[in-house]
């Protein structure tokens, strides 16, 4: 016991298991991210291309 009357458990184990899995986890958000920001820049650039074609085509109408 501690002179302030708390008591302090020490734990050891191996957390090497729960390491391994939490990088496994990280790893397969790190690759949803990208293809998220990859279906983002795509539909950007539809986005983009839809309104240059229909500028396009208002100019024309005039």
């Amino acid at each position: 016991m501690a002179e302030d009357g708390s008591v302090v458990i020490k734990i050891k184990g191996d957390d090497s298991p729960f390491q391994k899995v939490l990088g496994k986890i990280g790893s397969a958000v790190n690759t949803a991210v990208k293809a998220s920001a990859a279906a983002v820049g795509a539909a950007s650039a539809g986005v983009a291309a839809l309104g240059t074609a229909c500028i396009n085509a208002y100019a024309d109408y005039e």
